[in-house]
């Protein structure tokens, strides 16, 4: 465990969350933990961890491929993508 998913986990620190997920990501290659790490500081209103949420519902990461939850949370590129759906 890193500081910062010690910091999300234990104090509800969303700054944290959002950097405990894009250490998941990144170092571990772990997308179900950046999902819950991220979903956690999103839920703070966190806009790293939104960012990151959003990441993962539109490329379908540890979680089903999504684009309208992805642009609900303000992705450009799935809202495109929905556009283009259309």
């Amino acid at each position: 465990m890193t500081t910062n998913s010690v910091a999300c986990t234990n104090d509800n620190n969303a700054t944290a969350c959002g950097i405990a997920a894009y250490i998941s990501i990144k170092s571990f290659k772990n997308y179900k933990l950046a999902f819950e790490y991220a979903k956690k500081g999103c839920d703070s209103k966190d806009s790293y961890s939104c960012h990151v949420v959003s990441y993962l519902y539109y490329s379908g990461k540890s979680v089903r491929q999504n684009y309208k939850k992805a642009c609900d949370l303000s992705d450009a590129e799935s809202c495109v993508a929905i556009g283009m759906l259309y």
